[in-house]
């Protein structure tokens, strides 16, 4: 046994955490529960003008492992927009997937294609691209938390076409929900 490194969790009082309360929210942990669930979305913009996804968190520990963006378009803006004024979607995306293909959980946060009159709320992420983005993350990028959610609030993505002509998107995401 190497004696150099603790052999059990510790807590800030210096007692032993049990093995059954021990917090893992590694991703390569998380797959083998069902944890990580992976999503794409298929969208056309038109010329400059606003495509939206919406994720309501719900009551769990949601995380953004990664995310991406494909398109032709010459300028694309991408923006996660905070507790935004929102009319909830009513078109749920059904197209996410349990990394684990084995486990038959579900996501418990919502995701939506279509809500509308949405204004305010908080930028926590921005990425401005100025030309087409051809290549998009794989799997091996979702190695660390991106972003941790608040819980029981909504988020947006927020996809601008800067470009003169409607446009194609496909978006992919991994997510962690705990």
């Amino acid at each position: 046994m190497n004696n150099n490194y603790p052999r059990y969790q510790i807590t800030s009082g210096y007692e032993q955490v049990s093995e059954a309360d021990w917090f893992y929210a590694q991703p390569e942990i998380a797959v083998d529960r069902g944890d990580i669930y992976v999503g794409y979305a298929k969208l056309s913009i038109a010329t400059l003008e606003k495509s939206y996804l919406q994720m309501k968190t719900n009551g769990g520990d949601v995380y953004l492992l990664s995310y991406g963006v494909v398109t032709d378009s010459a300028r694309t803006t991408e923006k996660i927009i905070e507790a935004p004024t929102i009319t909830d979607g009513t078109t749920p995306l059904s197209t996410i997937y349990n990394t684990n293909r084995q486990s038959t959980d579900v996501p418990g946060f919502d995701i939506y294609t279509n809500p509308t009159s949405i204004s305010g709320g908080t930028v926590i992420d921005e990425v401005e691209q100025y030309e087409a983005k051809k290549s998009l993350g794989v799997a091996g990028e979702a190695g660390n938390i991106r972003l941790k959610f608040k819980k029981s609030t909504d988020y947006v993505l927020e996809l601008t076409n800067g470009d003169n002509n409607t446009k194609n998107y496909f978006v992919k995401f991994y997510i962690l929900e705990l």
